[in-house]
């Protein structure tokens, strides 16, 4: 009984410790490589990348320039293991900038652009092997892909010049259930309190937008989500809301949290992408700043050493890993979340061998990170 004492409180104190020295030593970032194709593009906004997601033990990542048509778009995974990209497979799109994992754990790549007259829409990745999907029918731009009751909504738009939500059958099929006409895009999907919000932007300017919110039964007018302005991109489910940003894909963004009435902008400028992990929400500016958070009021630095020109981020086995602007890819040295606070004799193990067992793995976390402090 004592030594279980001794030890609870030993492990109390070691993780303690361990946490404030994870906060007192910031990330910091290492160069992985350049992405292949990405870099040869002829264009700046070509060469960005865009919407990183980690997926399947690799990290994929989005480009292309979609005003001066510089695809098709060769998709490639990083290999955290070997630092290497490998090339799987070519979209047939001006550009890539979103990448979705659903609930079926398969990967959706949206084409922003499809090149010429194609209907094929979007990029799947299923039981390891990559397959474009045809919407049969006339599509201009996919910019987004959600689940909702049960079933699966991309919206974009379509001829003529119209904003569209389709309905997609499992071959990608898609059957047209909604329309917003007269030159507009639906260029954001999000689920929220058991409605699905899709919004985007006039015809003219971005300062017009165009919002609707269906129930399951009928579609409505929907609240602005946008009004300061800007292009809507990336929704996710957070504490409670749904945050998204507002600006174009990859560059300097606002935050926005909606609650499923207002639409706040949060005071975080020249944000260029975020990603959630569990309970926590991680920012990425441009200047290479990384932020996190668990209520959306409350913000803590993780790291000021990130790449300038950061443009995306993605996480992967708890490690960051960052897209910038002139197409060069980088990922943090070390672990980006903190110690787990784990009770003592939570986990499984019983008696003494189990006992030092967890304290080892406390002390060497706790080691590595007083070399990275001395160092």
């Amino acid at each position: 009984m004592k030594f279980q004492a001794r030890r609870s409180e030993f492990l109390r104190g070691v993780t303690s410790i361990a946490t404030l020295l994870w906060i007192a030593a910031q990330l910091d970032f290492e160069l992985v490589g350049e992405h292949p194709s990405a870099r040869t593009q002829t264009t700046a906004e070509g060469r960005r990348l865009q919407g990183a997601l980690g997926y399947d033990n690799h990290v994929y990542w989005g480009y292309g320039d979609w005003t001066e048509n510089t695809g098709p778009i060769r998709i490639y995974g990083l290999d955290p293991l070997t630092g290497t990209f490998a090339e799987e497979f070519t979209a047939s799109t001006e550009n890539l900038s979103v990448f979705r994992i659903l609930s079926d754990g398969v990967l959706y790549a949206l084409h922003t652009d499809p090149r010429g007259s194609s209907d094929v829409f979007l990029s799947r990745k299923m039981g390891g092997t990559w397959a474009g999907l045809r919407l049969g029918q006339s599509v201009y731009h996919a910019f987004d892909i959600v689940e909702f009751q049960g079933k699966t909504y991309v919206v974009g738009s379509a001829p003529p010049y119209d904003a569209m939500v389709w309905e997609i059958a499992e071959d990608g099929r898609g059957v047209l259930v909604h329309r917003q006409p007269n030159g507009y895009r639906y260029y954001l999907a999000g689920v929220l309190n058991g409605k699905l919000y899709v919004t985007g932007t006039g015809p003219w300017t971005s300062s017009e937008y165009v919002s609707s919110v269906f129930d399951g039964s009928a579609w409505a007018a929907g609240p602005r989500m946008t009004p300061a302005g800007g292009v809507p991109w990336k929704a996710g489910a957070f504490a409670g809301n749904l945050v998204y940003l507002a600006g174009p894909t990859g560059q300097r963004s606002s935050l926005y949290v909606f609650d499923g009435t207002t639409a706040t902008r949060l005071d975080r400028p020249d944000v260029t992408d975020y990603a959630i992990r569990g309970e926590e929400l991680l920012l990425l500016f441009y200047d290479g700043r990384v932020e996190k958070t668990r209520d959306l009021q409350q913000w803590e630095t993780v790291s000021t050493s990130g790449p300038a020109g950061s443009t995306c981020m993605a996480v992967l086995d708890d490690r960051l890993y960052v897209g910038t602007e002139d197409s060069k890819v980088y990922r943090s040295t070390s672990n980006a979340f903190p110690p787990a606070t784990t009770p003592a004799g939570a986990g499984g193990g019983s008696g003494r061998c189990g006992a030092l067992g967890l304290e080892v793995l406390v002390l060497l976390a706790l080691v590595n990170r007083l070399k990275r402090l001395v160092l």
